[in-house]
């Protein structure tokens, strides 16, 4: 998932259990991931960092980056 600088791209993923999912920032600001049940977090990701969560269970994750959740930077994964 890119982390661009207002938003990720795609800001909906739907994968099967199991699956890696990397966020790489791709913008020219830190960013951020983190889950709003707290199931996982990153610490500041700098442009070019990258930060990976296995999604082992079936569910719907909704994540944000807390330095632009404000401005709409939101992000949810569904897993089957």
């Amino acid at each position: 998932i890119a982390m661009l600088d207002d938003r990720f791209a795609p800001k909906r993923l739907e994968i099967p259990a199991g699956t890696l999912v990397t966020w790489i920032n791709k913008g020219g600001n830190w960013h951020s991931v983190a889950a709003y049940d707290g199931s996982f977090e990153s610490q500041n990701l700098a442009p070019g960092e990258s930060f990976s969560v296995p999604f082992d269970s079936p569910g719907t994750f909704q994540y944000i980056c807390k330095h632009h959740g404000m401005q709409g930077m939101q992000g949810q994964i569904v897993v089957s």
